[in-house]
């Protein structure tokens, strides 16, 4: 589930109100500033609002992680904490992401908001950024293996790359409702079929591989495991699906 590569770029104005050429284009941008923030939510209840939380990192992981797009976020020049810069800055770099500061010169629209205010986007911004790193990281270390589809449900299988080892998850989701894991990794991709098996009538299912070095193994698992199964009419519907 690899993406393009993405950019943070930090800058001392507020997108949603000014248009800034910078020396260099980055392309599509998502962007965030205060005055995003204090449309949906009132700066006391920021911290606590969980519903303003969702709804704005769910934007911003669809634009940032699954568009690709860059990303340009609002960062006053008024009290700069090399705390917060460092927390800012120790995220992206363990995400690999590209980020930059840029700076304009003129009389900058911060002072619209009070020193609590910009307080309070800093450290909303600061939690955002992180959640997305962190997820950015997971996102990118995992591949899609198969996909196993019902009338009911449909379960994706997934390898997760991490530190140089290996493991194995999957997502099941039914009708009318979200995605949802099985909170299990598993060490080998037989063990996590097995665990499928256990749960589910496979025959049921029809089969999608993306990598297609995993479906020597799954057919043959299901061969020595045993089980009610027509492998030929599995196979070719599996064919029929590829």
């Amino acid at each position: 589930m690899k993406n393009v590569n993405r950019k943070i770029v930090f800058v001392n104005w507020l997108p949603s109100l000014e248009k800034v050429e910078m020396e260099s284009s980055i392309g599509p941008v998502f962007s965030i500033d205060p005055t995003r923030i204090e449309k949906t939510a009132s700066w006391d209840s920021l911290a606590e609002n969980v519903r303003v939380h969702n709804e704005i990192y769910g934007e911003l992981f669809e634009e940032f992680v699954q568009k690709g797009y860059n990303l340009v976020c609002f960062w006053p020049d008024s009290d700069c904490s090399p705390t917060q810069r460092y927390e800012l800055e120790k995220a992206m770099s363990n995400a690999h992401i590209d980020f930059e500061w840029y700076r304009k010169n003129g009389t900058p629209k911060e002072h619209r908001f009070s020193f609590s205010e910009l307080e309070s986007y800093k450290e909303f911004l600061i939690s955002m950024l992180e959640s997305v790193c962190e997820d950015l990281q997971l996102n990118d270390g995992l591949e899609s293996l198969m996909t196993l589809k019902s009338p009911e449900e449909s379960i994706e299988i997934l390898k997760l790359n991490e530190d140089g080892e290996e493991f194995f998850l999957y997502f099941r989701q039914r009708k009318d409702s979200d995605k949802e894991s099985t909170g299990v990794f598993f060490e080998s991709f037989p063990s996590l079929i097995q665990k499928l098996k256990s749960e589910i009538n496979m025959f049921h299912y029809s089969y999608t591989f993306q990598n297609r070095l995993f479906e020597k193994v799954f057919y043959s698992h299901l061969i020595t495991g045993g089980g009610d199964f027509n492998l030929v009419a599995d196979w070719e519907k599996s064919v029929s699906l590829n």
